[in-house]
């Protein structure tokens, strides 16, 4: 629990330290709002391409092996990060990041899954999630003065330090039995998937600045992409992403786990102060952290669904105010507070359906899904709604309204977006999100709503985790 629990707050803090460092960022290396956050959209592409093959790979050498190899890496690699001067430098420095970021995650999601009795899973589940909440309350103040005492590179330092003291507290671990051997990496459905999501980015960032062509060109190569991605994980026997579980309630789940956050990015770009940023973001913390707590005691009582059709109710209903009060900071900001109160209710539910929506033999399969599902919510969101707020911003410049209120206006028309999602996954919820058969007896359960998966599709899972050999005996019996 300790080792998870460094590991969760040093992925939190790469998250939350980068976005409110991102205005100091644009100033340092004189760079536009739209292109500055690629260094965190690099990060969750990366993440998004590379969480379930490095979960697969941990099957094949060793769920702690491959633990503290990935921690091993990332801690010189942030330390890396610190030396850098050279922006482009950096970015890849981030993409490499993002990806091993990304595998301890599914790393720690497999253990959260595998080592707890399954009666114990759903609360193992809750006590990390809470953690995890405690960690975004600490991580603002301590990002903030660290940003504005000695500067926004010293966060590398930091996160190296945390990334090797969780490869020491794994040492005394005891490596599991590998689940399957000479297993295939599915190394172009990770190229493919990687380059989809980069060119869907990159649309936003070209058009903002006004290169209409290569836009397009950007259009283009992401459906081809996409094809290409969807063809080799029809084909392959070891996908990135197992298509024959993309069904209830696997697939109901992880478009839900799309559903970026905007704020995140828009709080420090209208604020303009990372200390101010910090605290606000704190606060926010410590009510998404009485959520967490409040949220597991009610799904006790009341099925999944229902909490998640309240959140999406609530968190609408307070973007939709947020964007009407955008101009009054005060008003701004409590919205911005509530919002990830009811985020986190829904993040509390999602997060342990998705986990146990298979049985526990099959965690590594879905372990990564809520990160890979995530983190593309994450780059695509991070990617329109800063090209779409500085392309409004930009318009209204030239008409000489001031710079606060063209951002604001920038921001208001992103958040529209936002409420979009928010209903889109709202209407997700009612007509595809089921019951769990374990949820017998809460408020809310009907046997006409039970959406698991489906018997055959586990018999996949099974297949898919036995080596090559295995499956062609299989098939010559």
């Amino acid at each position: 629990m300790p080792a998870m629990c460094v590991t969760y707050f040093t992925s939190k803090f790469e998250e939350t330290a980068m976005n409110l460092a991102l205005p100091q960022i644009q100033k340092d290396f004189n760079l536009s709002a739209q292109n500055a956050q690629w260094l965190s959209t690099t990060f969750f592409i990366a993440a998004a391409a590379f969480a379930i093959p490095l979960g697969k790979l941990s099957d094949s050498f060793g769920l702690i092996n491959t633990f503290i190899i990935s921690l091993l890496l990332l801690t010189f690699l942030r330390l890396a990060c610190f030396f850098t001067t050279n922006f482009p430098l950096l970015l890849v420095l981030r993409f490499i990041i993002g990806a091993l970021a990304a595998g301890t995650v599914t790393f720690r999601n497999a253990m959260t899954t595998r080592y707890p009795r399954i009666e114990e899973q759903s609360k193992t589940i809750g006590i990390i999630m809470i953690l995890n909440q405690i960690s975004a309350i600490i991580i603002p103040l301590i990002s903030g003065v660290i940003q504005q005492e000695i500067g926004w590179k010293y966060q590398f330092i930091l996160m190296s330090i945390l990334s090797f003291i969780s490869l020491l507290m794994l040492i005394p671990f005891e490596n599991p039995k590998p689940i399957q051997k000479n297993s295939k990496v599915d190394i172009f459905g990770s190229l493919y998937l990687t380059l989809t999501i980069s060119f869907f980015c990159l649309i936003f960032t070209l058009l903002s600045n006004k290169h209409y062509i290569f836009a397009g060109v950007s259009i283009l190569f992401s459906f081809l992409f996409g094809i290409f991605f969807i063809f080799v994980e029809q084909k392959h026997s070891n996908p990135v992403l197992p298509l024959y579980i993309m069904k209830n309630p696997v697939s109901d789940l992880f478009i839900q786990n799309q559903k970026g956050t905007a704020n995140a990015w828009l709080l420090p770009q209208l604020l303009d102060n990372v200390t101010i940023s910090g605290i606000v973001s704190a606060v926010g913390a410590i009510l998404t952290l009485i959520s967490a707590i409040i949220t597991p005691i009610i799904t006790k009582k009341v099925v999944n669904r229902y909490v998640l059709y309240y959140g999406y109710i609530f968190s609408t209903i307070c973007i939709i105010l947020q964007i009407v009060c955008a101009l009054n900071s005060i008003a701004f900001i409590v919205f911005y507070i509530l919002i990830g109160f009811f985020g986190a209710s829904i993040m509390q539910t999602i997060f342990p359906m998705t986990l146990l929506s298979v049985s526990s033999k099959y965690s590594s399969c879905v372990s990564a899904f809520p990160t890979t599902s995530r983190t593309i919510g994450n780059s695509m969101s991070l990617s329109i709604v800063s090209s779409l707020t500085m392309f409004i911003r930009d318009i209204l410049l030239k008409r000489n309204i001031s710079e606060k209120a063209s951002l604001i206006r920038g921001a208001q028309v992103s958040l529209l977006l936002v409420v979009f999602l928010s209903i889109f996954c709202f209407i997700n919820t009612i007509f595809r999100i089921g019951n769990s058969s374990k949820e017998s007896g809460k408020i809310g359960f009907k046997n006409s709503m039970i959406r698991e998966l489906k018997e055959e599709n586990e018999q996949l899972l099974e297949q898919s985790t036995l080596s090559n050999d295995q499956v062609e005996q299989m098939s010559i019996k």
